[in-house]
Order: structure tokens, then C-alpha cells, then sequence
């Protein structure tokens, strides 16, 4: 008798040690689903090919901190959809020949819808995954010409509003509920050749995020 109670209390006050262990090894989820919510920073590229006529490569360059916004949905740990807008803000083209101005832009904004496709690196880089995304978009800019030639050479709208396309692939960390990432994204627009000079810059941006699920 006296072992069976003693071997009972060994039983009953391991159950409660591990009970109150449990809340600091608490399961984590098998993998990053549901909403999320973050925001982020953006660059635009140095460069982009000017097709209009004529044509001439010229420097794309950033005057103010640009931003991003969105909101995403992970359906699995591999696939999900996201919502973003991003606002560019000022830049100015100038001629990489001749370090001219050509025209400059301002109040220019992007909204796009991207579906994402994730690889997982966790046997390689715990906590890491390889992302691609691709989508369609609705973008606004403002320009300026530099000069009044330069405004009949071109034929420019003083705003320019249009459809387009995108791709691009970045590098996620996944920390508990929070994530920051880096990533690069192409953009292909719809305008006529004579407004190329309007057209968007890549964008190099990096982002933190939070999930709700």
C-alpha cells in the first residue's frame, strides 16, 4: 500500500510539472498560413532603356523615401495571393550620355494583385524560403519635361494612367509571427512607344510583415 501511494504521487506530480512546462514549449504551426499584413521601403532601379523616339538610355533616380503597403492570404505553405500598393513618389531621367535632365515625375503610385509561389530553405537556412511573384497592375504617374523641345520631341501627357504586367523573386525569414523580406520586381506597362519615358522602374524594396493566422 504505502508503495502504490507513493508511486501515485510520483505520477501525479510529474503530470503537473509537465503542465506547467507546456506553455513555454508550446507547438509552433506547421507552416505560414493565413492573413498577413505588412510594410515596407522601395528604391526604383538606376537604370531603364528609354524606347520612345528617339531612343536613349537614361538614369532613373530617386529624390524621397518611397513606400509599400499590403495584405496577403497563404492558402498553403507553398501558394498564396497578395494586395499591395506602393507609392514612387519623385524621380528624375536624365540622359546617360549627356547627364541632361530629361523630364522629371511626380506622384507616381502602383497598385497590384500578385499570386506568390514560396520554396521552403528550412534543410538549408532555417527559417528562410525563396519566393517568385507575378501579377497585374494599375499605375499612375505624373511627369514634367525638362524643356518645351523636349515636350514636342516626345508628344508627353502631363498624366499618364494604364494597366500592366510584373515578375519578380525575393528572400523571406519567418520568425514566429513576423517575417521580413527583400525582393525585386520587374514592371511591364501597356503605354504607346511615344510615352516610354514615363514608364515605371524596377523596384528593389524591402518589407516586415506580420501574421494573423
Amino acid at each position: 500500500m504505502k508503495k502504490l501511494l507513493i508511486g501515485t504521487a510520483c505520477v501525479l506530480a510529474s503530470g503537473a510539472l509537465m503542465a506547467g512546462a507546456m506553455p513555454y514549449h508550446k507547438a509552433m504551426p506547421a507552416g505560414p498560413h493565413g492573413w498577413y499584413a505588412g510594410a515596407g521601403i522601395n528604391y526604383s532601379a538606376l537604370l531603364s532603356q528609354h524606347t520612345g523616339t528617339p531612343a536613349a538610355t537614361v538614369h532613373s533616380k530617386d529624390f524621397n523615401p518611397s513606400f509599400n503597403l499590403f495584405a496577403g492570404y497563404r492558402l498553403t505553405r507553398h501558394f498564396g495571393n497578395e494586395l499591395m500598393y506602393s507609392h514612387v513618389g519623385h524621380r528624375q531621367w536624365s540622359s546617360q550620355a549627356t547627364n541632361a535632365v530629361l523630364e522629371s515625375t511626380h506622384d507616381s503610385w502602383l497598385l497590384q494583385y500578385d499570386a506568390l509561389g514560396f520554396i521552403p530553405l528550412n534543410q538549408i537556412f532555417p527559417g528562410f524560403e525563396f519566393f517568385v511573384r507575378a501579377g497585374v497592375d494599375y499605375l499612375y504617374t505624373q511627369g514634367f519635361n525638362a524643356d518645351a523641345a523636349a515636350a514636342a520631341a516626345y508628344n508627353k501627357s502631363a498624366k499618364l494612367s494604364t494597366f500592366a504586367w510584373n515578375f519578380g523573386a525575393g528572400l523571406q525569414y519567418n520568425w514566429r509571427m513576423l517575417a521580413a523580406r527583400v525582393s525585386y520586381t520587374n514592371y511591364e506597362n501597356t503605354l504607346r512607344a511615344a510615352d516610354q519615358a514615363f514608364d515605371f522602374p524596377n523596384l528593389v524594396a524591402f518589407d516586415v510583415l506580420y501574421r494573423f493566422g
